[in-house]
């Protein structure tokens, strides 16, 4: 990327990390929000007998809840916002074509199925990679490794996390409570998605490191709070 992105922001505005932050951060939370509130809480379980509802429930969100970060990755570091649509095309075909499959896993494995998640992190890496416009020449590879190692902190852990509460929930002891089973993988997909921003940040242009765009950030946040306002007033 060797331009900061034309018509949406200034380089000479501040404090333009804040802005990346606000963006990514803010469009996850209003996402998750109205996933939660459209899935509804995790189903309880009364036994290894009862499995399916907390099984189907761990899967949907195990492929819903990473696509909204590469959504606004691409809404603020593309040249055009239509990449992002197409980016996000892409990722959620990608990885539900992978979900009957780690449903499977999941049954099948439990907390083990963290082997599995590290191929489908490598895709979503890769797809992140070749769907990044404006690559300078020679660094296509670490741009590949930016997207791959970063997506491999935040799945990685998130899966384990949502495996080892689904097996939990199997157990004669039951899962925690419903909070905790939203809130705490939650919160280390989150924390993996740091890793991602601040390696592929370090790759930015100095250019677009400077540049904020508040206007971009502002739509995106705007879009997806009236997205989470609708789901909560459905609910």
């Amino acid at each position: 990327m060797a331009d900061a992105v034309p018509g949406v922001a200034s380089p000479t505005l501040p404090l333009a990390p804040v802005a990346y932050a606000a963006g990514l951060g803010g469009a996850c939370v209003f996402a998750w929000i109205a996933v939660a509130e459209l899935i509804g809480a995790p189903p309880a379980s009364h036994g290894p007998q009862d499995y399916l509802g907390p099984l189907r429930w761990t899967v949907t969100w195990l492929w819903l809840a990473p696509l909204p970060y590469a959504f606004a990755w691409f809404v603020l570091f593309s040249r055009h916002p239509r990449r992002a649509f197409l980016a996000l095309a892409v990722l959620a075909v990608l990885t539900g074509v992978i979900v009957p499959v780690a449903g499977l896993a999941l049954f099948a494995l439990g907390p083990l199925v963290i082997m599995g998640s590290v191929p489908v992190a490598m895709v979503f890496g890769l797809a992140m990679a070749a769907l990044q416009e404006d690559v300078p020449p020679g660094l296509e590879s670490e741009w590949r490794s930016a997207h791959v190692q970063g997506c491999l902190l935040a799945l990685g852990p998130y899966s384990l996390a949502m495996a080892t509460f689904y097996a939990m929930t199997l157990s004669p002891g039951g899962a925690p409570g419903r909070a905790a089973q939203f809130v705490v993988p939650l919160a280390i997909l989150a924390g993996g998605w740091c890793f991602h921003a601040v390696w592929c940040w370090q790759l930015l242009s100095a250019e677009q490191r400077a540049a904020a765009p508040w206007g971009r950030v502002a739509l995106l946040l705007a879009g997806l709070g009236v997205a989470a306002l609708a789901a909560l007033a459905r609910a």
